[in-house]
């Protein structure tokens, strides 16, 4: 009797720990696109996104969808900017090596940044729609790095 009780406690730790263990496949594309302007208006010009290729980033891993991040591992993008991780369940992010000092409750892209004067003006941005939640298998993540410039009193 205690055998089978002792046997039915150890599968249910092992079903228990394989749960937890247990690995998704997640696959995507990271991308860089641009836009720089002179004087004149180029607004219809259409924006082009090209792979961003064996680029190293920074998974976080979320407490919680806006909650503090932490460094999960490295991953690099392969010669044509996709990625493909095995990752357990969790909510995670992409950033840069540089955004790990002063990572923000929430963020899950690196950090952007944006300059300018009276005589132009500077930015880059990451696009991504939102945080990864794994708990399943997630294809067709995209992440796109644009930056953009404009100078106002050029011609």
């Amino acid at each position: 009797f205690y055998s089978l009780i002792l046997l039915s406690l150890f599968t249910l730790i092992d079903n228990n720990l394989n749960a937890q263990t247990k690995l998704h496949d997640v696959s995507g594309l990271i991308t860089f696109s641009s836009f720089h302007q002179g004087g004149v208006d180029q607004s219809h010009l259409e924006i082009i996104q090209y792979p961003l290729i064996n680029q190293e980033f920074v998974l976080v891993q979320l407490d919680s969808l806006g909650g503090k991040p932490h460094k999960f591992s490295k991953f690099k993008t392969d010669s044509e900017g996709q990625f493909d991780l095995e990752l357990p369940t969790g909510i995670y992010g992409i950033v840069l090596e540089q955004d790990l000092r002063k990572l923000k409750m929430g963020q899950f892209t690196p950090q952007g940044s944006e300059s300018g004067d009276q005589w132009s003006s500077a930015s880059e941005t990451w696009g991504m729609a939102s945080a990864i939640i794994v708990d399943e298998n997630v294809q067709g993540i995209r992440l796109n790095r644009h930056t953009s410039s404009i100078c106002y009193m050029c011609p």
